[in-house]
C-alpha cells in the first residue's frame, strides 16, 4: 500500500517507510521509528545509500506531503529516486 500523507500527519508513518531527502546525499529510503510532532522531529533507520542501517534523527517539514510505503510496496520506494 502506498498512501500520501500531509506532513502534519507524519506520525501515521511510524513503522512504515518514506522517501527522505538530504542535501549532501539526495533521496533515500528510511523506516520511521518515532515522531515528535511538537518539535517536527523524526527518528528513522536509513534503508538505502551510504548510511544504510544507521539510525538518524532529523527534522521534517509539516507542510510537505510524504508517501508512506508498507513492506509490500517498499521496492517502489527505492525506485522513486
Amino acid at each position: 500500500m502506498i498512501e500520501e500523507l500531509e506532513g502534519d500527519k507524519i506520525s501515521e508513518a511510524v513503522d512504515s517507510y518514506v522517501v527522505l531527502y538530504m542535501k549532501e546525499i539526495g533521496k533515500y529510503v528510511g523506516k520511521v521509528l518515532w515522531v515528535d510532532e511538537e518539535k517536527c522531529l523524526m527518528r528513522y533507520e536509513v534503508m538505502s545509500g551510504p548510511n544504510k542501517g544507521h539510525e538518524r534523527t532529523g527534522r521534517y517539514k509539516p507542510n510537505r506531503p510524504y508517501k508512506r510505503y508498507d513492506e509490500e510496496s517498499l521496492v517502489k520506494a527505492f525506485f522513486e529516486k
